[in-house]
């Protein structure tokens, strides 16, 4: 009985042992990295503008603007920029 129970748990442990290393092992991304990215001014939907001013994904309490307009980043579409951008400190 019990060589039985081993026999079949063996090779589930040892893939779980394996799993376990590939991500045991795997340097995590860091926190709050984030590229600098130019602004976007939204002229309407679908339609952005770029600009010159280095903005931050990371949430802070200021939105990045270009004087009276706040900049967008683009989307994964590559085709609207609705997402709000930071200002980097």
């Amino acid at each position: 009985m019990k060589s039985i129970i081993f026999k079949n748990a063996l090779p589930l442990i040892a893939i779980m042992f394996a799993a376990f290393g590939a991500f045991a092992f795997n340097e995590a991304p860091e926190r709050g990295v984030a590229l600098n990215l130019n602004g976007l001014i939204r002229v309407a939907e679908g339609e952005c503008e770029t600009t010159n001013v280095n903005c931050s994904e990371v949430q802070k309490p200021q939105f990045c603007s270009n004087g009276t307009e706040f900049l967008h980043k683009l989307d994964a579409s590559g085709t609207d920029c609705p997402d709000p951008l930071y200002r980097i400190n």
